[in-house]
């Protein structure tokens, strides 16, 4: 979820999208399966698990002012559009109060990434000349922890669930 007008509004669209597909899937996953025995198609039942708060920008260590307006609306509307309705058991209480992880607006690092066609925590520092500037790489060393943090935040709740 990026902190602006159209991922607000997405939410509401997204858990509209999840009930279709769901229903969709549900009276057609069978007879497209062919010969696929029933006991290996997925049932359809898709379970949300939270949130990503992205490409804000900070200062002060803090989210800018107009973009953490935004965040603070996110929440409830993850609550009523995905939680309540595509979450189960203690999911949906976890699942949006607080963004299962958060990455910031890294800058050129984004534009760096797909000029070499490498994900941004995986930079090799002695390849990436912009590493060496001040700024650019405590970018890159917040990148790395927050890809990190996410990515346990994601495996506990798959291990709970």
């Amino acid at each position: 979820m990026m902190p602006d007008s159209f991922s607000v509004q997405g939410i509401e669209n997204l858990g509209s999208i999840f009930e279709q597909w769901k229903k969709q899937w549900k009276n057609t996953g069978l007879p497209v399966a062919g010969n696929t025995p029933k006991d290996h198609v997925l049932n359809g039942d898709s379970l949300f698990i939270g949130y990503i708060l992205n490409h804000h920008i900070v200062y002060a260590e803090k989210v800018v002012k107009r973009q953490r307006e935004w965040t603070e609306r996110i929440p409830m509307k993850v609550r009523h559009y995905l939680s309540e309705k595509h979450c189960r058991n203690g999911l949906v209480q976890q699942s949006w109060p607080t963004p299962l992880g958060t990455m910031q607006d890294y800058g050129q690092l984004a534009a760096i990434s797909m000029e070499n066609n490498r994900a941004i925590h995986t930079f090799d520092p002695s390849t990436v000349k912009e590493l060496n500037i001040k700024g650019t790489a405590e970018v890159f060393a917040k990148a790395k922890q927050e890809f990190a943090e996410l990515s346990a935040n994601i495996l506990r709740v798959l291990e709970q669930y």
